[in-house]
């Protein structure tokens, strides 16, 4: 007797002990959840719990534009806007009525009146100082999720009426005088239209960035610290105050508009609850599916109870592993568990299929039942455990991306798949081995459905229809193909965001932002200089207005915010306001008019042009929306502009080896540009080249030979730039703090002289470069006093003034898409690798692998064409449904092939074999398919766009997967026969022969 019938014989002898190791395991998995629960109801436990949370760096991946953020952050913000728009229905803002809601709103938004908890905040730091807890961050969370702060950053907040939007008089002496726009609430209606023309004179540059040209709206801007925005409590305390505002202001003449990262994801959290409903009546629907499909205890009770513990052991690890669920992942572990029913309904078919022929053989129903329980197993055991570890490839393969809630999804999802071997192959037969036999022995199955799939298998089968199904699936795959390439689209693919429908607030308030002010979309580009006020040179500033054109005119920006807007309008205000001099002026005058704006604003105005030393600034360019093609664009028009203007005198950069653009294709660094796009986040750091330009006469640069460690060896400086870079690792990591980002990678806490790649020094310039662990730069500036050798997160120093990208909204959004673009082509080439491999090993046959490869491709295809037709673009949500699904298509095509196999290790010829295959195996896979789409149609109807539409996808991929194993699959095994289909039972890897 084969493996698979000796274990399925032990498991049904042993029924009682599998189930009370299957309880136990379930009881370690059942606590964390139980906790969760005591939890919320003030009653916790110690140890781990269940959480359902959200983390915006949690969706930040590995990239440049990352980095760039985290260097910049603590001058100029992130990428956690809230904009709000007040909207005048009849008249102007110019009243004292709308301007005091103005500035009600300002000061609100800006965090007047939310409660910080400050007192009780301090009771329960001292508490968990005194238990012993020594972690800031850890005490810093706790703390968020006892009572949430209002993260916002009060100097980077813009609004007419707040402190930080100045006017620029000119005074007695002829110096420049800087004022608060508006020093008071205009009290009166002549007031409010003195403001008005105070507007107009002085700050005309505040139309159509903060007030519309004919005064029918008003916006109010707010950063928040991305790093807080840490928990749901912190989320919903900042929604709920937001909410707050809008609620208490809106009346019949103002309406408001918000929207905003953090209130994005405070709607997410707020429609939580129908996720809880779908949830609910996809478990009734599946109910009433199993009930009408066996009509037995036994095929409702047992997938149900198999359901229960997938969803136990599954959440339990993530309590144990410390993995919060994201909301907006939770249709995944819905389908996961939709696969733990259809899993069991596989088995549960088999078994009533077996059960009716033996117990024709065998008089005592007890003893049919058992036998039954155990040739059930032991012939779904192989394509079952096959088809999970396939679902378990496709999940895991998610772990080849940078995002860490990606990750987390990829660990915790490949857990839970891989628990259905146990929690419904194992407990499925002990189960049924301790439940009554069954009263009546005849399966029943539906007609219809019977009926169908006798129709398509002798279809499959015909001499004409086996071409004609081989044939469109080749066309089929071709066109999809087309589409796909052609039409899909990385990121968004339409304006707003995708997580909504068009009529939701959210949407409606990017709209209506959009029509007044062009778009709340931002993309932020860094001038980063090596000294102090080197940002403040005229040449940069001129440079940065030649960049700031260019982006309006070649990629569709809509407005800007920098440094040269106040540099124009004080030198036309020193001019007597003749706009001939609103422009940038020569010399030293340019670094005098900023050192007035800086001495005369109050603390803060400049920081988010300008550092306080003037060493880095920043422009902000808004666009109309953040779709795909729009932010490419934006990205695409700036990069060519830097490289093409480069302003430093010497050019460091740590560049990542490449092949040459004209290497063959065989080429070893070819090769390896593809390993490492696929897989590089699961493998060592690739080597990195030192690369040092200077710059010449005539403003070209050229590449300075630079030290190989290898080759020139160590320089006699480097013991003592080694230990400053320790002190400086020590003193950077003290100084983050309040949910500041800490950029220096874990490798330069203490690094080696044997660390060391390569080095480069210039007495002339007084620089120090070293490049260590293949990917750190190092960098020390002997010309600035007090300096010390600095890790450089953008893996690239200037001397003098360099470019970098990109931040905002839509330079961390071209970084996930860069990740999602990479990691789609990579999750799905790694999986139907995984895919080909496991089949052609587990039936030693690389053509039926080849067949299900086919199948599985053209599903997956088709799914993409759908969504591209759709106008639903490739994102971070989608990325794992497209894994999860290509798991599911694979399955249902697996149990054909091995059903197949089977009947033809019986002796049934080729053609009989299928349509045996797909008469009974195929009824069950119909079955299936309609049992998943039961569990998921709920989604459909959810107000999140994102739920329904995934939801959609998923019916797709089922109906299609569905269609291509019984039709697909069966075809191209009439055809091609496949070698060894027909082989004896004992040498098959199929299922084990029943006995007749």
């Amino acid at each position: 007797m084969r493996n698979t019938a000796r274990l399925a014989d032990f498991v049904v002898a042993h029924a009682r002990a599998v189930v009370f190791g299957l309880v136990i395991a379930t009881s370690f998995f059942l606590y964390p959840t139980l906790n969760a629960a005591l939890t919320a109801l003030g009653h916790g436990l110690p140890g781990p719990r269940v959480r359902v949370d959200s983390n915006a760096r949690e969706m930040f991946p590995v990239h440049r534009f990352i980095h760039a953020q985290d260097k910049f952050e603590g001058f100029f913000g992130n990428a956690s806007p809230v904009v709000l728009e007040m909207v005048v229905r009849e008249g102007t803002i110019y009243t004292p009525e709308s301007l005091a809601k103005l500035k009600r709103l300002t000061d609100a938004l800006d965090g007047l009146g939310f409660d910080s908890h400050v007192r009780q905040r301090d009771e329960l730091r001292d508490a968990l100082e005194e238990s012993g807890i020594e972690d800031i961050d850890e005490i810093r969370r706790r703390l968020d999720r006892a009572y949430p702060p209002y993260p916002v950053n009060h100097d980077q907040t813009r609004s007419l009426l707040h402190r930080t939007t100045q006017v620029v008089e000119m005074d007695p002496d002829g110096g420049a005088k800087f004022e608060a726009l508006a020093e008071s609430v205009p009290a009166t209606q002549a007031e409010a239209e003195a403001f008005e023309r105070r507007i107009l004179e002085k700050a005309p540059e505040v139309y159509g960035r903060l007030v519309t040209s004919d005064g029918s709206a008003a916006l109010v801007m707010v950063q928040f610290v991305t790093d807080r925005l840490s928990s749901t409590e912190v989320y919903r305390a900042v929604f709920d105050h937001v909410q707050g505002i809008i609620d208490v202001e809106t009346d019949d003449n103002h309406d408001i508009y918000v929207v905003g990262v953090p209130i994005i994801t405070g709607w997410v959290l707020h429609h939580a609850w129908e996720m809880l409903a779908s949830i609910g009546g996809s478990v009734v629907v599946i109910f009433v599916l199993l009930w009408a499909y066996f009509r037995r205890v036994h095929g409702v009770l047992i997938p149900l109870v198999a359901a229960a513990v997938t969803v136990i052991w599954g959440t339990g690890f993530t309590g144990w592993m410390n993995i919060a669920f994201d909301p907006l992942v939770l249709v995944i572990p819905m389908l996961i568990t939709a696969r733990a029913v259809s899993h069991t309904v596989q088995m549960a078919e088999r078994f009533f299929e077996d059960y009716e022929r033996l117990s024709e053989q065998i008089d005592d129903p007890e003893e049919a039942k058992r036998r039954a329980a155990s040739v059930a197993m032991a012939e779904l055991i192989v394509p079952g455990t096959l088809g999970i570890l396939t679902d378990v490839a496709g999940l895991l393969v998610i772990i080849v991306t940078t995002i860490p809630q990606m990750r987390n999804l990829g660990i915790f999802g490949a857990f839970w798949v891989a628990a259905i071997v146990f929690t419904v192959e194992f407990l499925h037969p002990a189960l049924i081995s301790l439940l009554p036999a069954p009263r009546e022995s005849r399966h029943y199955t539906p007609s219809p459905v019977l009926r169908f799939t006798r129709a398509v298998g002798a279809a499959a089968t015909g001499p004409r229809g086996r071409w004609v199904i081989a044939g469109g699936t080749v066309v089929i795959f071709l066109v999809a193909c087309y589409v796909v390439l052609f039409h899909s689209v990385i990121g968004e693919s339409r304006p707003g965001t995708s997580l909504f429908w068009p009529d939701h607030p959210v949407n409606v308030a990017v709209a209506r932002i959009g029509e007044r002010f062009g778009g709340v979309d931002s993309l932020v580009i860094y001038a980063d200089g090596d000294r102090k006020n080197v940002v403040e040179d005229p040449q940069v500033l001129h440079q940065m207005e030649e960049l700031d054109r260019e982006l309006r005119t070649a990629s569709g920006a809509t407005r800007s915010f920098s440094l040269i807007d106040l540099v124009k309008t004080v030198s036309q205000t020193l001019n007597h306001g003749d706009p001939r001099f609103a422009m940038i002026p020569p010399g030293t005058l340019t670094r005098v008019i900023i050192f007035q704006a800086r001495q005369g604003s109050p603390p803060g105005t400049l920081r988010p042009l300008v550092t306080d030393d003037g060493k880095a600034a920043s422009m902000t360019v808004f666009y109309p929306d953040h779709r795909g093609d729009t932010i490419r664009r934006a990205i695409g028009v700036a990069q060519r502009f830097i490289d093409a203007n480069p302003m430093g005198v010497v050019s460091v950069q740590l560049d990542e080896n490449r092949a040459e653009r004209d290497a063959p294709l065989l080429d070893a660094e070819r090769i390896k540009d593809l390993v490492y796009y696929a897989l590089g986040p699961l493998l060592p750091t690739r080597a990195h080249t030192l690369n040092v330009r200077i710059r010449t006469e005539d403003g070209s640069y050229e590449a300075v030979p630079v030290h190989v460690v290898e080759r020139d060896g160590l320089p006699e400086w480097l013991e003592a730039f080694r230990e400053e870079a320790h002190y400086a690792y020590d003193d950077a990591e003290a100084e983050a703090i309040n949910g500041r980002v800490f950029t220096w990678p874990e490798g330069l806490r203490d690094w080696e002289a044997a660390d060391v790649d390569a080095w480069w020094d210039s007495d002339e310039l007084s620089l120090r470069v070293v490049a260590v662990d293949d990917s750190s730069l190092l960098v020390h500036d002997l010309r600035a006093p007090g300096a010390v050798p600095t890790y450089q997160p953008t893996q690239s120093f200037t001397r003098g003034v360099q470019w970098v990208l990109a931040g905002g909204m839509m330079g961390m959004l071209a970084a996930v898409n860069d990740e999602v673009e990479r990691g789609h082509l990579a999750n799905i080439s790694l999986i139907f690798a995984v895919i080909f491999v496991l089949h052609s090993l587990t039936y030693r046959s690389a053509v039926s692998g080849g067949i299900i490869l086919l199948q599985i491709a053209t599903a997956t295809l088709l799914s993409l064409a759908y969504m591209a037709v759709r106008g639903v673009g490739l994102n971070i949500n989608t990325l794992p449904v497209q894994a999860v699904g290509v798991g599911i298509g694979v399955d249902y095509a697996i149990y054909i092939v091995d059903r197949i196999r089977q009947e033809c290790a019986r002796g049934l010829p080729v053609d009989a074999a299928i349509r045996t295959a797909v008469s009974t195996t195929g009824t069950a896979v119909t079955f299936t398919a309609t049992t998943v789409i039961g569990g998921i149609v709920f989604w459909v109807f959810s107000n999140l766009r994102f739920q329904a539409e995934m939801a959609q996808l998923l019916i797709v991929l089922m109906v299609i997967n569905m269609l291509g194993a019984i039709t697909v699959v069966p075809a191209f095994y009439a055809i091609l026969k496949p070698g060894g289909i027909d082989r004896a039972a004992d040498s098959d890897a199929g299922g084990t022969t029943a006995p007749d």
